[in-house]
């Protein structure tokens, strides 16, 4: 079981590698991204592939991924993490959204609670 994930641009990444991943590319065996306060960078290529259905949802369904944002976040704008968040549902991807009172950073420990609890849920066999 791999996961990946991040923090802003860190988050971006992660996301970034879930896309790469259902195109067959690179990463075997991933399992479940975590983003704090991200984006899904190069989103509109995701669409284009899935408009064009080159395959690239039947991986997606495999992949879990939760996304928190903070609601007052001022380098990466909320509606940016919410955006990601519709677009990987789209493409086929178990999303979790979850909205966070606050900014960027630092990240709150009610955040670090929601991430581990998550993860935890899925390692249980």
């Amino acid at each position: 079981m791999i996961g990946i994930g991040g923090i802003g641009l860190g988050a971006a990444v992660a996301l970034y590698c879930a896309t790469i991943y259902i195109s067959g590319k690179k990463i075997r065996n991933l399992s479940f991204i975590v983003g704090i306060n991200g984006w899904l960078p190069a989103w509109r290529n995701l669409l284009h592939n899935l408009s064009y259905d080159y395959g690239v949802p039947s991986l997606a369904p495999s992949v879990s991924i939760l996304l928190t944002h903070g609601t007052s976040d001022d380098i990466v704008p909320f509606p940016f993490g919410r955006k990601s968040s519709d677009i990987l549902r789209r493409a086929g991807f178990q999303v979790t959204f979850i909205p966070n009172q606050g900014y960027h950073l630092p990240i709150v420990p009610q955040v670090i609670n929601e991430v581990r609890l998550w993860i935890t849920s899925k390692l249980q066999p």
